[in-house]
């Protein structure tokens, strides 16, 4: 069986980190030529799996198709407002973002989810793109706070993130996440450049 590079670095220690966007503002998506923002489209399960695989999120594809089966597809209208695609020339699901709904202490909250390229496509300010609208999403429908939850080993993501609203938050969580603010952080100063990181801690 051939070992799947991941897009992650998971030696490094896994910490929860909650950020939150109070506020959502509209951005501009910009992508490259031949490419476009969409919604889902048939089929776009096992795009979304083979990337989910590749960023370390689930174990097989399989697993993945499964999983968006039963978690959003059985909601297929909220698929259609919630799921933020973007796709190549050829009309292919290279990166995608969900505007999820799900809850905080019994009660519905926004969360931004699953923040995914494909391999062979990064670099290309795909997943910036599809976050942007992502947070679009949510301001025009009204639904704020939007929170997510990450950890030390996407780091990359965190500064983007942080560049559409979203805060680092010490004691805030979601579903059943916990909140490891202060130890991430001192993972996060050897792994983000210090002027960087001087802007996420403040």
């Amino acid at each position: 069986m051939t070992e799947i590079k991941l897009a992650v670095d998971k030696t490094i220690p896994f910490k929860d980190i909650i950020m939150r966007n109070d506020n959502p503002q509209l951005y501009t998506p910009v992508l490259p030529e031949g490419y476009i923002l969409d919604t889902y489209r048939e089929g776009d399960e096992y795009a979304w799996a083979k990337m989910e695989v590749y960023a370390g999120d689930f174990a097989t594809e399989e697993k993945a198709v499964q999983y968006f089966r039963d978690i959003h597809l059985c909601k297929k209208d909220e698929v259609m407002k919630r799921f933020v695609a973007v796709r190549n020339k050829d009309g292919l699901c290279v990166s995608s973002c969900f505007a999820w709904k799900t809850n905080r202490q019994g009660e519905p909250a926004a969360a931004l989810q699953w923040l995914v390229t494909m391999p062979g496509y990064e670099g290309l300010g795909l997943a910036r793109a599809a976050a942007a609208e992502t947070v679009n999403r949510y301001y025009r429908m009204g639904e704020k706070p939007v929170y997510l939850h990450t950890q030390p080993w996407s780091y990359k993501a965190l500064w983007l993130y942080y560049q559409h609203g979203f805060k680092i938050v010490r004691h805030d969580t979601f579903q059943a996440f916990g909140n490891d603010c202060d130890e991430a952080l001192e993972i996060l100063d050897k792994l983000i450049p210090a002027d960087r990181m001087a802007q996420i801690r403040a």
